[in-house]
């Protein structure tokens, strides 16, 4: 049994229950920007500031609450949704309504598809320690401004773990 049969079975057992993911580490460099613009007085400055963390080795950790069941395959439908769902890959929904996502170009690349009801990412420093609150503050105004997401593809290879009604699935490969 593949690591994604094992979750979409655990996320079928568990309909209507919340279920957690862990996601792989990964660079924070794609949640931030390379420069933010200035911040001094004039109102037409087209300055950039260079952000001075870009590129050192800072990462993050995402952790999301997700709830199991069939009503991903009507959120994946929904009106709202539907303007926004990808174009780059083919939506397939098992009998259980769990929806998966394969990629077009590269069919073995697979995606879940959740919905979340709270994320967090835990961002670590470049020596692996997790960052402090003043060192945050200092990165967040390069962040990328992003909105919370109704609905999210994850991509099955970059689950580090799930845990569905208390059973931890990991990928053993």
């Amino acid at each position: 049994m593949t690591y994604l049969e094992k979750i979409k079975l655990a996320l079928a057992d568990a309909k209507g229950r919340f279920v957690g993911f862990e996601l792989v580490s990964k660079s924070l460099d794609s949640k931030m920007n390379k420069t933010k613009p200035c911040a001094c007085a004039e109102l037409d400055c087209k300055l950039k500031v260079k952000n001075p963390f870009y590129g050192l080795g800072f990462s993050y950790i995402t952790r999301m609450t997700v709830r199991a069941g069939v009503e991903y395959a009507n959120l994946a439908t929904s009106p709202e949704v539907v303007g926004s769902s990808p174009s780059w890959a083919t939506r397939e929904v098992d009998s259980n309504g769990i929806v998966t996502y394969r990629h077009n170009k590269d069919c073995r690349k697979l995606y879940l598809g959740v919905a979340p009801t709270t994320g967090t990412k835990t961002v670590f420093a470049p020596d692996g320690a997790e960052v402090t609150d003043d060192q945050l503050a200092e990165l967040k105004p390069f962040f990328k401004k992003s909105g919370e997401p109704t609905w999210l593809t994850i991509g099955v290879d970059s689950i580090a773990k799930a845990v569905i009604n208390g059973d931890t699935i990991v990928d053993t490969m």
